[in-house]
C-alpha cells in the first residue's frame, strides 16, 4: 500500500506547523501585534490535533458472535449477517498461485485501520446481483481467515471454482453461493472494490488454553491455522507446542511452504509434517527434512488416526492436547475430523 508523503507526521504535522507558526510571527511583527503570534500557536495546536485525531486510524470489526454455527441454508444466514459493520474496501494485489488458487491483499479504508479480529474468527466478502443470467436478485456470503493482518491491509486465500455454475439457489438464493463469491473475486481486476463484513465467529484459542495443539488440515484449510500459529510465536510467554500436518495435492499446492519451512527452523515448538498425495508423486513414504527434523514430506499416504498419534505427545493428559481440524470444504473438514477422532483427542472443527 503507497502512503500518502502528507500522511508522515513531518511531512503532515511538523513542517506546516512550523511554516504556519513562522508566517503569523512575521505578520504579528509587520502589523506590531503580538496577539497575532499567540493566535496563530493556537490556530496551529488545533490543526495539528485534528490531523493527528484523523490520522489515528481505527480498529475494524471488534467484537464475537455465533455466526460460524448457522448453516448457510438456513433461512436466518442472511439476516443474521445484515447486522455486521460492513466496508467496501479495495484489492490492492492478487497474485496467483495455481491454476485454482490466489491470494488476495484487501486494502483497510485506511492505512493506519487495523483488523480488530482475533484467531478463530473470519470476516466475510459479500456480493450482490440482480441478472436474469443468474436466476434473479441475490447475494452471496463467504468467510475467510485472513492469513495474514497488517496495519492497513490483509490476505485471504481464494480458491476459484471453475466447473459450470449451479444456478439453482435456495433460501434467497444463498445456497451453493461460495462458488459465486470465488467467480466474482477472480474477475476482479487491482483496485476494485469488494464489500467486507465481520467479524464472524468467537475465537477459539487463548494463550496456553493446553500443552500441545495438533493442527491437521488439507489444502486451504490451512488458512485456519495460519493466526494461531502467528498469535503463538509473536507471543514469548505462549507455551504451546504446534505439531501441524498438512496435506495437499502437489508441491506447489503448498503456497505457504517455504514460510513454514522458516517458521519451523526458528521457532522449536513448532513440528510441521507436509504431506503431498496427488497423482504422479512419489508412491512410497519418503521422510525428507531439511531443517534437523522439523520439516517433513510424506508421499502417497492421506492424512489419517496414523499420523494424528506420530504427531501427539502420549505423554500428556486427555485436557493438554487438542486437534483442530479444517478441510477444503466441510465435507472434507468432516472426514479428516473423523480420522483425528478415532486417536481419542479432543477435537474441533474450524
Amino acid at each position: 500500500m503507497d502512503e500518502d508523503v502528507l500522511d508522515t507526521p513531518r511531512d503532515g504535522i511538523y513542517i506546516p506547523s512550523a511554516l504556519l507558526i513562522m508566517g503569523m510571527g512575521i505578520l504579528a511583527y509587520y502589523l506590531e501585534n503580538p496577539l497575532i503570534f499567540v493566535g496563530g500557536i493556537f490556530i496551529t495546536l488545533g490543526l495539528a490535533g485534528l490531523k493527528l485525531y484523523r490520522g489515528s486510524g481505527s480498529t475494524l470489526f471488534r467484537g464475537q458472535n455465533d455466526l460460524n454455527d448457522l448453516e448457510k441454508e438456513d433461512p436466518e444466514f442472511l439476516t443474521a449477517h445484515s447486522k455486521l459493520k460492513l466496508y467496501e474496501m479495495a484489492v490492492s494485489e492478487k497474485v496467483l498461485i495455481n491454476n485454482d488458487t490466489s491470494i488476495y491483499t484487501i486494502d483497510l479504508p485506511s492505512p493506519r485501520d487495523t483488523l480488530g479480529i482475533k484467531p478463530g474468527q473470519q470476516i466475510g466478502v459479500r456480493i450482490e446481483w440482480d441478472t436474469k443470467v443468474a436466476g434473479g436478485a441475490g447475494v452471496a456470503i463467504k468467510h475467510f481467515y485472513p492469513i495474514q493482518i497488517r496495519p492497513g491491509s490483509f490476505d485471504i486465500v481464494v480458491r476459484h471454482n471453475r466447473t459450470p455454475l449451479n444456478l439453482q439457489y435456495k433460501h434467497n438464493n444463498v445456497g451453493g453461493s461460495e462458488d459465486m463469491v470465488g467467480r466474482y473475486l477472480d474477475g476482479m481486476k487491482v483496485n476494485q472494490h469488494v464489500k467486507v463484513i465481520g467479524p464472524i465467529g468467537k475465537p477459539y484459542y487463548t494463550h496456553n488454553m493446553v500443552k500441545e495443539l495438533l493442527m491437521v488440515c488439507r489444502d486451504t484449510g490451512i488458512q485456519a491455522m495460519l493466526p494461531i500459529i502467528n498469535e503463538i510465536i509473536y507471543t514469548p510467554e505462549d507455551l504451546t507446542w504446534i505439531n501441524l500436518i498438512w496435506e495437499t495435492e502437489t508441491a506447489d499446492a503448498a503456497f505457504v511452504h517455504d514460510d513454514l519451512a522458516e517458521i519451523a527452523r526458528v521457532y522449536p515448538r513448532i513440528k510441521i509434517r507436509h504431506v503431498i498425495t496427488g497423482p504422479g508423486q512419489v508412491s512410497e513414504e519418503t521422510p525428507a527434512s531439511t531443517y534437523d527434523g522439523r520439516l517433513g514430506y510424506s508421499f502417497g499416504s492421506p492424512i489419517s488416526e496414523k499420523h494424528v498419534n506420530e504427531l501427539h505427545d502420549s505423554k500428556l493428559e486427555y485436557d493438554e492436547s487438542l486437534v483442530i481440524v479444517s478441510g477444503k470444504n466441510p465435507d472434507d473438514s468432516l472426514h479428516l475430523s473423523t480420522e483425528a477422532g478415532k486417536t481419542g483427542l479432543r477435537a474441533i472443527v474450524v
